[in-house]
């Protein structure tokens, strides 16, 4: 049970640490967790510090994998998600006013509504 434990916490804090979202980052994700527990498995160590010893640090092998990859890749996927990040809070400003306006619109139409209604009613008899 330690072992897992290890292996969870080591996979856990690359995870965290990752920059990148997608299925390139689930593949390597992936590749690395069967390579630690390949190794787990053969030195029968069960340590996350043995397991840092032998792939070195999470800082360490996200960095390798970033300067593996190609710059321009790099780039446009770094781009793509300022995009991503930038349409999603355009899209929710818009929409909170929309909502606001959409309540001013409809409070407006309340008190309308209210001061149209007839609270008194006089009766003449001649």
């Amino acid at each position: 049970m330690d072992r897992e434990r290890a292996i969870q916490d080591y996979i856990k804090q690359v995870k965290v640490m990752f920059p990148l979202h997608g299925s390139e980052r689930q593949r390597f994700i992936n590749d690395l967790k069967e390579a630690v527990e390949s190794h787990v498995e053969k030195t029968k160590d069960t340590s996350y510090e043995g397991i840092v010893e032998h792939f070195g640090s999470p800082s360490e092998v996200i960095s390798n994998y970033i300067e593996g990859m190609d710059p321009e890749v790099l780039c446009r996927k770094i781009t793509f998600r300022r995009r991503i990040f930038a349409v999603a809070i355009i899209a929710l400003i818009a929409i909170l006013i929309g909502v606001i306006v959409n309540l001013y619109w409809d409070y407006s139409a309340y008190r309308q509504d209210v001061e149209s209604i007839v609270v008194e009613r006089e009766t003449v008899i001649y």
